[in-house]
Parts: structure tokens; C-alpha cells; sequence
């Protein structure tokens, strides 16, 4: 596979975290809703990495995507929070879509 390092906009990278941190203060509306999660999947073997933020860590949820980029991974944040107090990355099974250990699941599009 030819993993050329990516081109990153920084500017629209943070611009997407900071809408996805506005659009979860609203939904969640000041309660204690857990966390956000940027997950990173490397395309040569798959690995997986998942990181947790509190919602309005901006600065570095933006700092962490575009490392991952930059070093080839594909980079997603849930749109779901997570149970504050989760440790290590979640254990994989076959399948997409399985609940693990969601918190809230209110929409970040309507919010």
C-alpha cells in the first residue's frame, strides 16, 4: 500500500471538531453525558486506536486527529458519547454497529 502523507487542512479539521463539540454541549444540554471518542484505524493492518475527550477539548481532539492523519490513519469521531470512566481501546468483534457502552445517543444533527 502507498501511504504518501497526507495533505492536512488544519483550519477545517478544527472548524469540524469545534461543530461537533457545539452540536454535543447542545444536545446534552449541561448534563454529565460522558465523552466523546475519536477513533483511528490504521489501513495496513487495521489496528485500532481510540482516544476520549471531554466535550470542549478542542484544542486537543484537533492536535490528535491531525497526528493520526499525518501518520496515515483514518480518523472518525463517534457521534455518540461514552461513559466517562472507560480505559483502553474497546474489544473488537465482527460487525459494524454493535452498542458498546453508549451513554447518549441523542442526535448531533438536530441539536
Amino acid at each position: 500500500m502507498d501511504f504518501n502523507p497526507p495533505i492536512v487542512d488544519e483550519t477545517m479539521v478544527r472548524r469540524f471538531v469545534e461543530l461537533i463539540h457545539t452540536r454535543a454541549a447542545q444536545a446534552i444540554n449541561g448534563a454529565n453525558a460522558g465523552v466523546l471518542q475519536l477513533v483511528c484505524i490504521h489501513p495496513a493492518d487495521e489496528s485500532i486506536s481510540v482516544s476520549r475527550y471531554g466535550i470542549g477539548d478542542v484544542e486537543r481532539m484537533t492536535q490528535d486527529a491531525i497526528a493520526f492523519g499525518a501518520t496515515g490513519h483514518n480518523v472518525y469521531i463517534e457521534g455518540r458519547t461514552v461513559r466517562e470512566d472507560l480505559r483502553g481501546n474497546p474489544p473488537r468483534r465482527r460487525g459494524r454497529g454493535r452498542v458498546a457502552y453508549p451513554l447518549e445517543r441523542r442526535s448531533l444533527r438536530n441539536a
